[in-house]
């Protein structure tokens, strides 16, 4: 009778561990849902959408060239020479 028991208690640990390690298991993926995950998680993509929305940012007319600049320089460029002979 002892034995019975313990052969049920057994098997039900077994069973019970048997569930839990199909909860670890991998979810089957078609080829188009990995290339959908693969697109997602791609770090070159990410890095052109943030450069796209940089560049919509920085697109007005001032940056385009529409208006004139004038750049003003002021300076003193004087020079002294000694060319005498002694």
């Amino acid at each position: 009778m002892i034995l019975n028991h313990k052969i049920i208690i057994i098997i039900l640990f077994l069973v019970a561990g048997l569930t839990s390690f199909e909860t670890f298991a991998q979810k089957e993926l078609s080829a188009k849902d990995a290339v959908i995950i693969a697109l997602e998680n791609n770090y070159q993509i990410s890095i052109a959408k943030k450069q796209e929305e940089i560049a919509e940012k920085n697109n007005k007319w001032s940056e385009a060239g529409l208006l004139p600049t004038v750049v003003l320089k002021v300076g003193q460029n004087n020079s002294l020479q000694h060319n005498t002979n002694n």
